[in-house]
């Protein structure tokens, strides 16, 4: 001890002229004018409405399509159990001097739950079912919601595939082939006049594919009179290029 004293000489016990300012405690933070507690009350004030989904499942995805012209304009929302909910939006809420603004709904808070699951009356029709590849994590990449609302794509399945799915009805319509490996995740372009917009899929298999989506037909493509299995040929995949 005394050589480290003689080589660095000694500390004093304060190194300040004034006593260390003691430390703040938890309670003290929520009161300090740049606390983000401060926020709380202005955040309550911001949020419009709160909507609870009864099957306690984590929101993973959320899509809204909400113009007035759709004929369901709505919020789809899917939770990592893959249980879709078609929440139906109200375009009026608020809009007090908007075209369309109408007295009658004004009342009508901005988004329904979809009635089928707020009654737990026909879950069956909002539950995808289908097999999903057990290395993939769901994730709000895994899904895309056309411009209007009425199909829902879906990808991270075992047999390579992304599905296409009726909002109305739950039911698979098309299944789609063209990767190598499991499809990772999904996107999609602004929709044109019509609903046709393009689809990008992304793989395992380290490629992009580049699909139609035919908003006349509602589906991958534009024949209406193929399988409902559509295919897309890509040369072998080599994971070891020379």
């Amino acid at each position: 001890m005394e050589a480290q004293i003689q080589n660095f000489g000694q500390t004093p016990s304060q190194l300040l002229i004034e006593p260390h300012p003691p430390r703040s405690s938890a309670m003290h933070l929520c009161f300090l004018p740049q606390s983000p507690l401060m926020f709380k009350d202005q955040m309550q004030q911001d949020v419009i409405m709160v909507l609870k989904f009864p099957s306690n499942s984590p929101v993973t995805h959320v899509a809204a399509n909400t113009l007035p012209h759709l004929t369901i304009p709505a919020v789809v929302t899917v939770t990592c159990s893959r249980l879709f909910a078609v929440n139906r939006w109200h375009n009026t809420v608020g809009l007090r001097g908007a075209p369309g603004y109408s007295l009658d709904q004004a009342h009508h808070l901005p988004i329904e739950m979809d009635p089928l699951i707020a009654n737990n009356s026909g879950v069956n029709k909002r539950q995808i079912t289908d097999l999903v590849d057990q290395s993939i994590q769901i994730n709000a990449h895994c899904f895309v919601v056309t411009a209007d609302n009425r199909y829902i794509l879906i990808c991270g399945f075992w047999d390579k595939s992304f599905r296409v799915y009726s909002t109305e009805t739950g039911k698979l319509t098309q299944i789609v082939f063209g990767h190598w490996d499991v499809v990772t995740c999904l996107a999609r372009s602004e929709s044109y006049i019509g609903g046709d917009c393009y689809i990008v899929s992304g793989s395992r298999d380290a490629t992009l594919l580049l699909w139609y989506w035919s908003g006349r037909h509602h589906i991958i493509g534009d024949n209406p009179n193929s399988s409902h299995l559509t295919f897309h040929h890509l040369p072998p995949f080599d994971a070891n290029p020379q």
